[in-house]
């Protein structure tokens, strides 16, 4: 092979440089690849503006900080199971009921006020034990984007892109997070015609993280319009800063 070696560099030399030039750019990429986003903790705060929140039913027990803009929906804890979920909205909302064959049922669809279909931020942490079905962070990390890409396909979302997918670590615990933007489209919920389409199209962003943790596997996600998700992502950060698991 002839290499060309620039007028006053002798031609090993110039070999060398070159070799150099190569082993570094792949180290480069190398690390590139493999780097560890890391969520470092921070110390609560004793002001107003966030609300400390402990989870000492769940299993495993554990606490984390959420701005007071949100308010607490939900917080099931299953010790027996062990399974734990929170919500958290900065939006008024409520589960839909529907009338089938003259009887009110309670579904598990959010109906928003017409004002927040478009402006809304969702919190939600799930935490329940792995097994055959959820064997890890992992798996289920490459599940959910499955999830996302059948959605579309079923025509509930659109325009699904994978923005970033990362290696994490958070509370000390390694995992994979992933952010994703789709169109939320107005359809009829299947099997409820009763409820009605949303008003419009949404456009969404989403942050969620996944880590496992004495064989239990968590979700920690955060829901926004496209207009707020510069918030939601500052809210997201503080919540897995402040995350503390407690046993």
């Amino acid at each position: 092979m002839y290499v060309y070696a620039p007028l006053g560099y002798p031609k090993r030399v110039y070999v060398f440089l070159l070799v150099t030039v190569w082993i570094s750019l792949l180290f480069v990429s190398g690390c590139g690849k493999d780097a560890m986003k890391v969520y470092g903790p921070i110390d609560y705060t004793d002001g107003d503006e966030y609300i400390a929140f402990t989870a000492e039913d769940a299993v495993p027990s554990f606490s984390f900080e959420y701005p007071s803009d949100y308010t607490l929906y939900s917080y099931q804890p299953m010790p027996g199971y062990p399974s734990t979920s929170v919500i958290l909205s900065d939006v008024d909302y409520q589960y839909q009921e529907v009338i089938i064959d003259g009887q009110i049922y309670v579904t598990n669809i959010v109906e928003y006020p017409p004002e927040a279909e478009w402006d809304y931020k969702d919190i939600n942490i799930y935490v329940h034990k792995a097994n055959e079905y959820a064997p890890g962070a992992e798996t289920e990390v490459n599940e959910r984007i499955d999830e996302y890409k059948q959605m579309v396909r079923a025509g509930y979302n659109e325009d699904f892109k994978l923005l970033e997918k990362n290696r994490v670590m958070v509370a000390g615990m390694e995992g994979w997070e992933i952010v994703v933007s789709f169109t939320d489209l107005p359809v009829i919920p299947p099997g409820f015609p009763d409820a009605g389409p949303r008003t419009r199209a949404v456009s969404v962003i989403g942050r969620e993280l996944f880590f496992d943790y004495q064989n239990t596997v968590w979700r920690i996600s955060v829901f926004s319009d496209a207009g707020n998700a510069d918030q939601a992502k500052l809210d997201y950060e503080h919540i897995l800063g402040t995350l503390r698991i407690l046993d």
